[in-house]
């Protein structure tokens, strides 16, 4: 909860900036995509239709890889900022992208 706190302090601190990308309704609208398609994969389960559920399963992997990566472009640099900021490791220990897990 903290971090979602500092992030949305981040955000509203900088107009919607952090590390040079802009966070705008976008990620809510991915939200609200992955939602909706999490939604379908549900009635396509339910009808026991597998060429379907294979094609709507693709659908969410494509989708959820693709923000993530965005997510990830964003949250990063923050946990960076917030480590240095410490002057500590975060839970885990090795830095962004690390293993320390």
């Amino acid at each position: 909860m903290v971090f979602n706190r500092q992030i949305s302090e981040e955000f509203r601190a900088n107009g919607g900036r952090v590390g040079g990308m802009f966070a705008d309704a976008r990620f809510e609208d991915e939200h609200k995509t992955v939602h909706g398609l999490l939604e379908e994969l549900r009635r396509v389960l339910d009808t026991g239709d597998p060429g379907s559920l294979l094609a709507e399963a693709d659908r969410l992997v494509t989708t959820l890889h693709a923000h993530l990566d965005r997510e990830e472009e964003i949250i990063v640099p923050l946990l960076d900022a917030a480590e240095t900021a410490s002057g500590g490791n975060r839970a885990g220990g090795t830095g962004a992208g690390g293993n320390g897990g």
